[in-house]
This record gives structure tokens, sequence and C-alpha cells, in this order.
């Protein structure tokens, strides 16, 4: 955090920049009085950020570069909202930093002590009345399917609380589920659960507040939804758990599919669980420790805690933005945006979200998100203009709270990203995950990924022909497997993943341990895997031609857009790009005359140089033969065993 040496005026702090440039200072502080004398000098600080919002749109330091000073934790009553009027200059822009280490803006309400009280035959257990706070129904959330979206949650310290469940996370943190061998038969509308002890643990939850609430992997490992169950009846093969008709999953209940049950009071049991009771406002809670006048209880009131739509040349940094309904901090159409040294938790969605050009995510701490860490878009994908935007040296852990699938620690589109120096840890899914163009990625670390999901990968991209120029080298792989208990068989847990004829990327130079697959290249072209390095992996790199066998629509040239998943048709996304034409003729050479070269043939992959190392597992290299590759008109040369 900022701490400044005093600067003191009877007005505003202007001084001299080392270049010298003037800049000017203002102060906001929490503790300071309401004025209507308060001018933003240190002396006569504001007390809130949206004082100096109107300093600064009043025209206060224009043409200056300007600090604004925020000191102490600010409960803000509504968002900082920025618009084009609060835009800096290149020359002169405008920054919110933190001053001192308490430094925050929060998008929660304070629970006081005083508003808890002791819950009649639970000695742990406490509750406060919500509603009196200042909370209603709307500002509360719901649970919903496929995905709740805008609930309020509790944090205690600042550390994100469990919505009461059944079965209760593991204390190692593994989540637990129901079903498996045990959910035995299916349709459309309904499942049968052979498990009298689930269902003594769920059926109380009907008659509850919210109803009975199911959130499952419900046919794929790789996909989650959430279902409310409308009753629970005894049959001949064990308990039918028929849904409510509004909430299908999105794809189809299937046999030995895995499922939790939360948000309702009856399963509420275990240190570190809430539930809110949405028709009265109650909060129930049962703290891991008893509540002591030092703790901190928030829980999320705003959508959002930052808004930034238009401001250009603003930067937020050395500071805390936590505890939103939706994504605490977002910057939406922005030049030279940025946020820097800052903590972005808490949210009910991702934690930063980001578009624009120039903008710079750089060495903050990310978690408790309830879908992403940092989604970001920059650069124009028809033109491949690059966006010029960094992410760098940030630590993102703890993401996909809510949504637990393709909400990474980097979402990432555009043109010309360079994401280096992060390090990416606990992920139920993937860690980076996205498309584009001429992208760098680079000495990242990626840690203990793809844990709870199957057909993944730690860093996974897919189905596209036109994004090409992206490389990644570098960045360290370490623990890509699954440790939850699956209910899918079939595929597995990849470092690198490039799916579905993806083609176009060079991966070099980079580190895979502890892996179930280190490298997946699945019928795509053009990919150079070269001066890598891996250790103890299941398979180093699994290698197919699915492009001539089951997925043949996607690289036909008479494919349609109505075959498979999307895009289903190459032609079709190349010719929306005008592919044999600049931009794209020009930057990439061999894509007009793409279709005239073995188009569905995973052709000109090269594996070269690559070491690896099986001595603690009975790993293998590369699972396809040299004449399968020579066929495919790839090569796979110089690669061999050597433990480092």
């Amino acid at each position: 955090m900022c701490s400044l040496v005093a600067l003191v005026g009877t007005a505003l702090a202007t001084v001299g920049a080392p270049s010298g440039e003037i800049t000017t200072h203002l102060f906001v502080d929490v503790d300071a009085p309401e004025l209507a004398a308060a001018d933003g000098s240190a002396a006569l600080p504001f007390a809130t950020v949206h004082g100096a919002q109107q300093a600064l749109r009043a025209g206060v330091g224009r043409g200056t570069e300007r600090i604004v000073h925020v000191k102490g934790t600010h409960h803000l009553d509504r968002p900082l909202a920025l618009t084009d009027a609060d835009s800096g200059t290149p020359e002169a822009p405008i920054r919110w930093l933190g001053f001192g280490s308490s430094a925050a803006m929060s998008g929660g309400k304070p629970i006081p002590a005083t508003a808890f009280s002791p819950v009649s035959g639970h000695p742990t257990m406490v509750k406060a009345d919500l509603y009196s706070l200042g909370f209603n129904a709307s500002t509360l959330g719901k649970l919903a399917c496929p995905h709740p979206a805008s609930i309020a949650q509790l944090y205690l310290n600042g550390i994100p609380q469990t919505i009461a469940r059944t079965p209760n996370i593991a204390a190692n943190k593994t989540w637990m589920w129901y079903g498996y061998e045990k959910l035995t038969d299916v349709n459309d509308s309904f499942f049968i659960l052979n498990d009298e002890a689930a269902v003594t643990a769920l059926q109380p939850a009907l008659t509850g507040s919210e109803g009975l609430w199911l959130h499952g992997y419900w046919k794929f490992d790789w996909r989650e939804t959430y279902i409310k169950i409308d009753s629970i009846t005894k049959e001949t093969k064990g308990w039918k758990f028929t849904r409510d008709a509004a909430t299908a999953p999105q794809y189809p209940f299937t046999k030995g599919c895995r499922f939790y049950a939360l948000g309702a009071l009856s399963m509420l049991d275990v240190p570190g669980e809430y539930h809110i009771d949405r028709t009265d406002g109650s909060l129930y809670f049962i703290p891991p420790t008893p509540l002591g006048p030092g703790d901190s209880v928030v829980v999320s009131f705003l959508e959002s805690v930052v808004q930034n739509s238009g401001a250009d040349h603003v930067s937020f940094e050395a500071m805390t933005v936590s505890d939103a309904r939706d994504a605490v901090l977002s910057i939406s159409g922005c030049q030279n945006g940025t946020v820097a040294d800052c903590t972005v938790s808490n949210a009910g969605s991702s934690c930063l979200s980001a578009s624009g050009t120039g903008l710079l995510i750089s060495n903050n701490t990310i978690f408790g998100c309830g879908t992403a860490g940092v989604s970001i878009n920059s650069g124009d994908i028809s033109s491949l203009t690059s966006g010029d935007s960094r992410v760098i040296g940030n630590r993102i852990t703890d993401v996909s709270q809510i949504v637990r699938t393709y909400t990474p620690g980097v979402a990432f589109q555009g043109v010309g990203l360079y994401v280096a120096n992060n390090t990416v840890t606990s992920t139920p899914h993937t860690a980076m995950t996205g498309g584009g163009n001429n992208h760098l990625f680079e000495y990242n670390t990626i840690q203990h990924a793809c844990y709870e999901c199957t057909d993944v990968g730690a860093f996974y991209t897919g189905r596209s022909w036109s994004q090409r120029g992206n490389v990644v080298r570098y960045n360290l792989f370490d623990g890509v497997f699954a440790t939850e208990r699956l209910a899918q068989k079939s595929c597995s847990q990849n470092a690198f993943y490039l799916d579905d004829e993806m083609s176009g990327y060079q991966f070099y130079n980079n580190t895979i341990r502890n892996a179930a697959v280190g490298i997946l290249l699945g019928g795509g072209r053009d990919n150079t895997i070269m001066n890598n390095y891996f250790e103890n992996n299941q398979n180093d790199i699994h290698f197919d031609d699915r492009g001539m066998t089951w997925q043949r629509n996607y690289c036909n040239y008479n494919c349609t857009s109505s075959q498979g998943y999307q895009p289903a048709c190459f032609r079709l996304e190349l010719e929306k790009l005008n592919y044999t034409n600049p931009p794209y003729s020009t930057a990439y050479p061999d894509l007009p005359k793409i279709f005239q070269d073995h188009p569905c043939l995973p052709v000109h992959n090269v594996i070269s140089g690559n070491k690896y190392c099986h001595d603690k597992v009975a790993g293998k290299f590369l699972d396809a033969t040299p004449e399968q590759i020579t066929s495919w008109l790839s090569s796979a040369t110089d690669n061999t065993a050597a433990c480092q």
C-alpha cells in the first residue's frame, strides 16, 4: 500500500513531480466528517470517493496529473461509476491510490456484532436480520438455473465463507458429491437415487424457504448447472427426484452423474457455513471461531464496486477492491486503464473484467471469484489490430466458486495480449482459456488445475483455423490432474490443450510436471511443440487426426454451421474474416490456400527437441506412432529421455 510524506496546504496540495510536471493531490479519508468546506486537501479531505469524483469532474487540477489518495475502508452506498467525463489524458492521467495499509473500497455491508444473536438449540450458530440493515429480496439475489447471478455472499475477515451444503466440503477443501453408482435411472425430468442417507439429508430442504437446489455435473464432467427439485418419492429402485420443469440442466441427466445440494437451513451444520433466508432476510452463520470485536463480517450488497465505462487514462493502485454480487471491478471500452498492486476479491462473477486498449493488469492479488479471476478482451480480430494490453505478475487463486467450468484464472480474447509472470492456482476447471491472435504467454506458473473435471486443459483453446500467431513459452505447469472423484471415465486433464483442430500455436521451452496429459494436440495443423521438458506425466503428448475421422464436418469445405459445436465450420469462420485478402493473407501466408493443402489432415506440426522423464510414473512420451505422424505430413524428431 502507499504511504506519503505529509502534504500540507489550505486547499489542494499541488507539488512538483520529479519530471518537473505538476501533480494535484486529492485526499479521501473514511474518518473525515462530511463538511461543505471539504476541498480534498490534506487538511480538509473528502469523506467519500464520490466527493473526490465530483471535484475531478468540476475541473480541480485539470491539466495536471491528479492523484486521489484513498485512506481507510470505504463501504460504498453505490458503485464508483466512471464515464468519459472522468477521463484523464496521456499527459495528465488520474490515479486512485491507496493511502495506508487499510485502503479499500467495498461493495459489502458490514454486519455489526450487535446485529447477531444466538440461535436456540445451536450453541455455535448466530443469526442476524439483513432486511433491518438495508437489504431486500432483490439485493440478496437467488439461486437460479443454469447458474445463480448477483447473489449476496458472506465474507469473514475478507475470506469467503461457504453456502450451506451437503455433503460438506472436506477438511482438505475437496468438494464432495452424491450420486455416482447410486444414481441408477434417468430420463429428462427425473433421476433415481438409491442412497437413503443422502435422501434423509436432502428431504428437509423441500419444505425450506428456498426449496431443494442441486448443483451437479449431470452428463459431462466438464459442465455443471444448478437445478431445483420439486419432489422426492420412494420407488422400487430407490428415490425418484423430479426436477422443476423450469430448471432443465444444460445436458440431460446421465446414469452415474454427481451433485451436491445447497441453500437450505437444514444443511447448515459445520463451521464456516452460512444460510440466507430470502423470505425474511435472516442470515444464519456458524463462524469458524466465536466472533470477536476485531472480526469483520461483510455481506456483498452492490452489484459492483468500480465500473469504468469509458474513462481513459485512469488507474487504481495499491488498494483493496472487494465484495460485490457481480464483477468487483470492471473496465469497459477504455484506453490506458490500469489496475496495479491491488487486492481484487470476493465477487459473484469475475473479480476483474476489462476491455479496451492499452490496458495494464499488474501485480494484483485476486481470489474468491464467482467466475473468472481476470477476464480481458483487447484488440480487433477482424483487422488484426493489437490492443497492446498486458496481464503481468498477478497472483490468482480460488476462482470458479459459483460457476465451476469455463471460468478460468485468466480469460483472454482479442489481439496482441501479453500475459506474463502470473501465478494461477487452484482452478477446478481451466486456468487460462480464450481465443484471438498474436498473443504471447510467458513465464506463467499454473498449479493445481483441472482438479474437478475431465476433458479439460489448464491452458485451453480450440476450434479455430484463423486464431494464429500465438506463442506459449517459458511457462511452468505443475499438478494437472483430478483430485476429486469424477463420474465420467473417459478423457483427461491436459496441461496444454489444443482442442478440435486448433492450429497455428507455438509452444516451446515450457516445463510440464505431474499431469495426466502434458499436451493434447487434437487434430490441428501448423503447431510447433519444441524444446519443452516433461516430467512424470502419464502421457506427455497425445496427437490425433480427428479431422479425418469423427470430426470431418469442421474441416470439410462444404460444411455448414449447423453441424456440431460452434463454430462447426472452419470455412465460414475464415470467410467471415475475408481470409484470402489482407490482413489475414499477409499475416498468415499459408491460410489462403488451406483448403488445397490436405484440409482435414493434421499437417505441418513439428514435435522436436523435447526432453522427458518418467522416473516416478510409468509414462509415455508420444502416443502416435512414427508411421502415423509421417502419414499426417508432420514430424517428431530429436525427442529424448533425460531427467533433470
